[in-house]
């Protein structure tokens, strides 16, 4: 099970009756592979470019991204200064297996790593978060 994302900003964008935009979906659109699939063939850096730009122009009331954004310095501060940020906590442990069926991910092998990643992440969202929910919540 992954962290909820997907079915709670469908949940708020019905709820507020606002628009919204994911960016696996435009990331799709744009080059016509699923998100982990582009990820693969151009590695992080030319794929959180790709995000950062979809980011930076697109213009929505909901923007859901995938976890690995708010490594990008750009989008971190897009998210900070221009949407009210809506982190959704997952714990080091479920984090963890969720990683670890994410074959694209092959450069972090050992637990340490990804345990080091997941800590990164966690310092970047509680810095640009407004609201802090708990993925339990939507399971």
């Amino acid at each position: 099970k992954r962290v909820g994302k997907s079915f709670f900003t469908r949940a708020l964008a019905d709820f507020l009756d606002a628009d919204y935009i994911d960016t696996d979906d435009i990331i799709f659109e744009y080059t016509g592979l699923q998100s982990r699939d582009y990820y693969q063939r151009v590695g992080e850096d030319m794929f959180r470019e790709l995000e950062y730009e979809i980011i930076r122009t697109v213009s929505c009331n909901i923007l859901s991204t995938g976890g690995g954004a708010i490594m990008h310095n750009g989008i971190r501060e897009i998210l900070k200064h221009h949407y009210h940020t809506i982190y959704i906590y997952i714990s080091c442990a479920d984090w963890l297996n969720m990683m670890r069926g994410e074959l694209y991910l092959d450069t972090l092998k050992s637990d340490k790593e990804l345990i080091d990643l997941y800590h990164k992440r966690c310092k970047w969202y509680d810095f640009v978060s407004d609201t802090v929910l708990s993925s339990s919540n939507f399971r």
